[in-house]
């Protein structure tokens, strides 16, 4: 028995096939199509909906350019590579930094950034990073642990948002080889079912995902801006000692008087002692994991949770009852700051959200005066500190990094008249920081709910036909 295909999807097939014979693309023969047995056991789609593969709606599917890369170009290539490192928590690309390739072989130069690409990442440690390409760059490339998909006819941010969707996430982690080092067959990714609405209902709902990812990628770049502004300030102030002096000019450029220190020369008043005057470093607590309930009341965070300046919130772990021993501080408040004690040493974020706990390898920095918490989170966040940290951590397998040992380093201590006028410029920014990161929070969630269900069709779009 064959499979009945509406009419509005046989015409979107029809222009396909189309396109393959005018732009000589076929798809790979070897690729069976989507089978009846298998329809009847993917979930349920409207009745003017079908299912079909990948394979079906895209060129020929394939993986990335295979070159070692440098910071310069020292072959004259002139091709830069696109990484999964370069790829942000809200699939967005930072292109600034992308390291160029150091060889180059003839179809590479048919890899290079399309507008409306599709890219999955299919090993490693990110498995399953999805990218939508926005705009054509001729001269990067994508890196050989992505496979590229190019959408024909279908709405590309639709097919992107189909593939953000558990439904897709359930058949990466059914298809996936290996633990150490974990891969998704290229093959495989030929045969991802996807549900093929109607061209006017795929617009209609990419539209509203994208309204919400557009607020959420404008927040990001805003926070970016301003953490900018404040990092700026922070190392004009305290790194090269131009804080206002009485006059409200520039310090050491204007004849401020700087004395000798182990540290070198700094201002007249500053003097040098350990961390722990200016901050505590609180680590969390060692909860049983036998005692953890899936989506508890209270949301246990653990080191998977801290990023580089992003709080990841995806944490199903938690408690509806609390330890007895349990300290006050492990009680997590929006805007917390927090470090991992554990792996990547040292990544710092701001806490958004209530009703988190503060779990063991993880630490918060309780700044000695509340207002100095822009300072604090600019100060850990340096890298020359964070190589610090580095440096002081110990362990082979796996970094750990002890909260007294850090709390005993010797750093400049700055005059406290100078901190508070850094707090009232910087704490307002970091206060819209955590405003906006909040908002981004609501976004991700509303976007979050609406996708499974106008992926499945269990809410519906008006068109415009």
């Amino acid at each position: 028995m064959s499979i009945k295909i509406p009419d509005e999807i046989q015409m979107i097939l029809d222009k396909i096939k189309d396109y393959r014979i005018k732009n000589n693309c076929p798809k790979d023969d070897k690729v069976e199509s989507i089978t009846e047995y298998e329809i009847n056991h993917l979930p349920k789609i409207p009745e003017n909906w079908t299912w079909v593969v990948s394979n079906d709606i895209s060129t020929f599917i394939t993986n990335g350019v295979h070159s070692p890369t440098s910071p310069v170009d020292k072959l004259g290539i002139k091709k830069k590579m696109l990484r999964i490192t370069d790829i942000d928590e809200a699939n967005t690309a930072d292109f600034r930094n992308l390291p160029y390739c150091t060889r180059f072989v003839k179809g590479d130069y048919d890899k290079t950034l399309a507008k409306n690409d599709i890219y999955i990442s299919f090993t490693g440690n990110i498995l399953g990073k999805r990218y939508l390409v926005k705009k054509s760059l001729e001269d990067v490339v994508f890196a050989h642990y992505f496979v590229r998909w190019q959408p024909i006819v279908v709405d590309p941010h639709y097919i992107y948002y189909v593939l953000l969707s558990r439904h897709f996430d359930r058949f990466m982690h059914a298809h996936t080889l290996g633990s150490t080092q974990p891969n998704l067959k290229v093959t495989e990714l030929k045969r991802v079912p996807l549900p093929i609405a109607p061209l006017p209902e795929q617009i209609a709902i990419a539209s509203i995902l994208s309204s919400l990812d557009s607020k959420i990628e404008l927040l990001l770049k805003q926070n970016q801006t301003l953490e900018n502004i404040a990092q700026t300030l922070f190392n004009r102030w305290f790194i090269d000692f131009e804080f206002p002096n009485e006059d409200g000019k520039p310090y050491k450029s204007s004849g401020g008087n700087m004395v000798d220190s182990q540290s070198g020369e700094i201002p007249e008043g500053w003097r040098i002692g350990r961390i722990n005057h200016l901050v505590e470093i609180l680590s969390g607590f060692a909860f049983k994991s036998r005692n953890f309930i899936e989506n508890g009341q209270h949301r246990i965070v653990t080191i998977r949770n801290v990023q580089d300046g992003f709080f990841e919130q995806n944490t199903k772990d938690g408690l509806d009852k609390l330890p007895a021993k349990l300290p006050e501080y492990c009680l997590l408040k929006n805007g917390d700051i927090l470090i991992s004690l554990t792996g990547n040493v040292g990544r710092v974020c701001h806490v958004i959200g209530n009703n988190y706990l503060l779990n063991q390898r993880v630490a918060k920095l309780q700044p000695a005066k509340n207002h100095d918490y822009a300072y604090v989170y600019l100060f850990f966040r340096q890298k020359s500190f964070l190589k610090l940290l580095e440096n002081i951590s110990s362990g082979t397998a796996q970094q750990n990094l002890s909260p007294v040992q850090t709390g005993n380093l010797e750093v400049i201590i700055y005059k406290r008249e100078v901190l508070d006028k850094f707090g009232a410029i910087a704490n307002s920014i970091f206060d819209k920081v955590i405003q906006n990161k909040t908002q981004i929070q609501t976004l991700t969630k509303t976007r979050d709910t609406l996708l499974p269900k106008l992926m499945s069709g269990q809410i519906r779009v008006k068109t415009n036909d």
